[in-house]
C-alpha cells in the first residue's frame, strides 16, 4: 500500500528541495511497492512528469526512474547477500511483479544475473 504525500506538506520557501525531499521519502517509503512508479509519484505530488525528471537531474544526477531502481536493487543486493530468499520472493519484497523483470532490471544494472551475483558474493565470505 501506498503512503500517501498530500500536497498540504509542502512548504513555499526553497520549494525545488521541499519537492526533492518529499519525491525521495515517497520512493523510499514505498519502492518495495509495485505500484510505486515515478507516474505514481508524480500523481501524488501534483507534479508533472518533467518537472519531477528535472529536479532529479538538476539536484542528483539521476533521473527518478535511476533513483527508484537504485532503492530496489541496493536492497535487493543486501537480501542477495544476506539470506536464503529466492530471487522470486526477493524480487516481490524489492517492488517487481515478477523474477524476470526483476532478473533483467538487475542485470541491467549490476551487470551479472541475481544468481551469479549472490554466488560470487557468498564465495567472497
Amino acid at each position: 500500500m501506498l503512503v500517501d504525500y498530500p500536497a498540504g506538506k509542502r512548504r513555499q520557501g526553497g520549494q525545488a528541495d521541499d519537492y526533492l525531499i518529499t519525491a525521495i521519502s515517497f520512493l523510499e517509503d514505498n519502492f518495495t511497492d509495485p505500484a510505486c512508479t515515478i507516474s505514481e509519484l508524480c500523481q501524488q505530488l501534483g507534479l508533472s512528469r518533467s518537472y519531477i525528471y528535472n529536479l532529479f537531474r538538476n539536484k542528483t544526477e539521476r533521473s527518478p526512474q535511476q533513483f527508484l531502481t537504485q532503492l530496489r536493487m541496493d536492497q535487493a543486493k543486501e537480501l542477495l547477500a544476506s539470506s536464503d530468499l529466492t530471487v522470486q520472493a526477493i524480487a516481490h519484497s524489492v517492488g517487481y511483479n515478477d523474477s524476470f523483470t526483476f532478473s533483467k532490471a538487475f542485470k541491467r544494472y549490476q551487470g551479472l544475473s541475481p544468481k551469479s551475483w549472490r554466488q560470487i558474493k557468498n564465495a567472497g565470505n
